[in-house]
C-alpha cells in the first residue's frame, strides 16, 4: 500500500490489480474484503494483509515484471488437498487462508481475521469473524 492508501486498502487493491495484471477497476465486480491476515515477521515487524475477492470476465492478463501470472481454476484450489496447495508458490499464511475459504459457507460474507502463530516451528492460524459488537 502507498502511504496515501492507508485509510482505504480497497483502493490499493484496485491499483495493484491493474498494475500487476492489467485488469481495470471497471472489469471487476463485487470486490469485497473477506480476510485480514496478521503475522509477526522477523521478530521486529507486524505484517497485515488485506485479502479481497471479486469477479471478472477478463481472461487476458498483461505481461509485467511482477512474475508469471496465470489463472487457476476455482475448482482446482477449492478442492485441492493441503499438499497440493503447498506445491504452488503461496506463502504459508495465504495457503491457510485458501484452505479456510474453501471450507466456509459460500453465503458467508463475513470478514475473518487470521492471526499467525508458531507451534514448534509450524504455522498455526487462529480465525475469528470480525464483527461489530453494537
Amino acid at each position: 500500500m502507498e502511504s496515501y492508501e492507508f485509510d482505504n486498502p480497497c483502493e490499493a487493491c484496485y491499483r495493484e490489480i491493474e498494475e500487476e495484471s492489467g485488469i481495470q477497476r471497471s472489469d471487476i465486480q463485487s470486490l469485497s474484503l473477506l480476510y485480514v491476515i496478521v503475522r509477526r515477521w522477523q521478530k521486529h515487524e507486524i505484517r497485515q494483509n488485506y485479502v479481497y475477492f471479486g469477479d471478472t470476465s477478463k481472461t487476458t492478463l498483461a505481461q509485467t515484471d511482477e512474475g508469471t501470472l496465470h489463472w487457476v481454476p476455482e475448482e482446482e484450489w477449492l478442492n485441492a488437498s493441503e499438499s497440493k496447495l503447498f506445491n504452488r508458490e503461496y506463502t504459508q499464511t495465504f495457503a491457510a487462508m485458501l484452505k479456510h475459504y474453501a471450507a466456509r459457507d459460500p453465503q458467508d460474507k463475513a470478514v475473518y481475521v487470521g492471526v499467525a502463530g508458531n507451534n514448534n516451528g509450524k504455522l498455526t492460524m487462529t480465525w475469528t469473524r470480525c464483527e461489530d459488537f453494537e
